[in-house]
């Protein structure tokens, strides 16, 4: 099952993981493989992350806030690692009428992610869903199996060709 760690306020990252047994371990060894190892694991791990990128940006198309999420989508994107990553927000700022300030896509990431309307300053957000969230976190949730399938394949064959 997928696991959610709260906001870590030194990146300013919220973190969702795909647990596996024995991954920690397997990481651990994998900082003393051989640079092409190390780089094949990165190359598929970038893979598995652009399927679930594709499919986060098809599920913002069709939830009831998507105008919200048309500045968030452009910034959704893989990032290469040893474990499937996936950044979104940033700086990037939105097309919103003629406002002075206008928020930027790392500004809108989690309040049309989690929603809000508690306050009168979060009116014009969905609502406040807890940690279930509306696109982003119930992709991973959906995806889990084929992740954690996808990794798994990943590493069979990159250590099959080491073994040759």
């Amino acid at each position: 099952m997928a696991r959610v760690r709260p906001l870590d306020t030194r990146t300013n990252q919220t973190r969702v993981a795909v647990e596996m047994f024995g991954m920690d371990e397997f990481l651990r060894e994998l900082r003393f493989a051989p640079n092409e190892v190390k780089k094949a694991v990165k190359q598929g791990s970038k893979e598995i992350a652009d399927k679930v990128v594709v499919e986060m940006k098809q599920r913002a198309r069709i939830v009831w806030h998507q105008e919200q999420y048309e500045t968030i989508v452009p910034s959704l994107r893989a990032v290469q690692g040893t474990v499937p990553k996936v950044k979104v927000g940033g700086a990037r700022k939105a097309a919103v009428g003629r406002r002075k300030r206008r928020p930027s896509a790392g500004e809108l990431v989690m309040g049309a992610e989690f929603g809000g309307r508690r306050e009168e300053t979060t009116q014009q957000l969905p609502i406040h869903r807890g940690s279930k969230g509306y696109v982003l976190f119930p992709t991973i949730r959906k995806m889990h199996n084929f992740i954690k399938k996808e990794y798994t394949d990943q590493i069979e064959k990159v250590l099959r060709k080491v073994a040759r």
